[in-house]
């Protein structure tokens, strides 16, 4: 049950050509995808003087996601193959979303109310003391600390178990972000939700709001160096995404 995918040459005047990252994970033959073993890389596809890079995942037989950890102050939480979540460490605020507040020093697989009991996790990602989960039908789940509104679901009050975000109905999510105390998600259509760190009447709020800033700078509505975008960057943070966060150039141009 391997899967590959095709990049679409939608130009029959542009030579693409296609390489991959991570030759252990994916290869590539002319512009198909071969899966070679279970994990992350990316495929540069270049042709008419652009370039842009895809993230492919493989998954192999018996590999529903990609097992992955995260860690928060003093707690971590793990997702495996099979998309189960499990969670140790401290648990005053309910980080470990096990419906209690006993720290625990093993790992304990943790519930969620799923409307198909088959659904799974395919994604974690951990703030200061609260846990951002995506499922395998772009479902976002929250669980811990709440005082800011980390958890996107209407209240400040914290929970010690997964609670569903209020994104708008037919919003599904592909891919998830945390800082200390914000949450972030973006849907199958590009755009981005943030909830969060409230404080005195600043941050995003106790639900999510669409930030369509970045979505305008990226469809070239501003002139270069009309519009910043600005990184703040905590050395001294527990939080990796704090210390070392990804960051990406934007130009007026046709890319």
């Amino acid at each position: 049950n391997k899967f590959f995918n095709v990049i679409q040459n939608t130009d029959s005047s542009v030579n693409f050509i296609a390489s991959s990252i991570n030759g252990n994970i994916a290869s590539v033959s002319g512009l198909t995808i071969n899966p070679v073993s279970t994990g992350k890389t990316q495929i540069i596809v270049s042709g008419g003087g652009r370039q842009t890079t895809v993230e492919v995942t493989v998954l192999m037989n018996g590999y529903k996601t990609l097992p992955q950890v995260a860690a928060g102050e003093g707690f971590t939480v793990a997702l495996d193959k099979d998309g189960k979540v499990y969670t140790w460490g401290k648990n005053d605020l309910g980080q470990l979303g096990d419906q209690g507040k006993e720290n625990r020093i093993v790992p304990t697989e943790i519930t969620f109310d799923f409307a198909n009991p088959s659904n799974y996790i395919t994604r974690i990602e951990t703030g200061n003391g609260h846990t951002v989960a995506v499922d395998n039908t772009g479902k976002v789940w929250t669980w811990g600390r709440n005082d800011l509104g980390q958890l996107g679901n209407g209240t400040r009050n914290n929970s010690n178990k997964p609670v569903q975000v209020n994104l708008p109905d037919s919003t599904k999510a592909v891919e998830i972000g945390v800082g200390e105390t914000t949450s972030y998600a973006l849907d199958k259509d590009g755009h981005i939700y943030a909830w969060g760190n409230i404080n005195n009447n600043t941050g995003y709020g106790n639900k999510p709001i669409q930030l369509d800033l970045f979505e305008r700078m990226t469809n070239g509505e501003f002139a270069d160096g009309a519009k910043v975008l600005r990184a703040k960057i905590d050395m001294a943070s527990p939080n990796l995404n704090m210390r070392d966060p990804i960051i990406y150039r934007i130009l007026r141009a046709h890319h």
